[in-house]
């Protein structure tokens, strides 16, 4: 059986990032999963891990970042909404009533 995950130690966070990043996710995705982490040590009970005060996950975490820049990973590049877009989400927002307007100012605010 393997080693409690809880509490994080700075150890225990690297190894679980190297991890991840080995199997190709994505730099920011590691934050994510820093974010779970964290999550369930406070839920446990436990004081929240410091991630800016364990400077060897930093580098880590600079480490992952700069590989998956260098592999051309360092972001999804997504095609730029146009006005038929938002055209088509106008038009099926408009059959939700308020929660639909919420959401069309929402997008038009971005």
């Amino acid at each position: 059986m393997g080693e409690d995950p809880l509490p994080v130690t700075e150890n225990k966070a690297i190894a679980h990032v190297v991890t991840v990043a080995d199997e190709g996710v994505q730099a920011s995705t590691v934050n994510h999963h820093l974010a779970g982490l964290r999550q369930s040590q406070i839920r446990a009970g436990l004081p929240a891990p410091s991630w800016a005060a364990m400077a060897r996950l930093k580098q880590v975490r600079r480490g992952v970042a700069r590989r998956a820049a260098e592999k051309g990973q360092a972001g999804l590049v997504r095609d730029p909404v146009t006005p038929a877009h938002m055209e088509a989400l106008r038009k099926t927002w408009g059959r939700q009533g308020d929660r639909g307007v919420v959401l069309w100012a929402a997008a038009c605010a971005c």
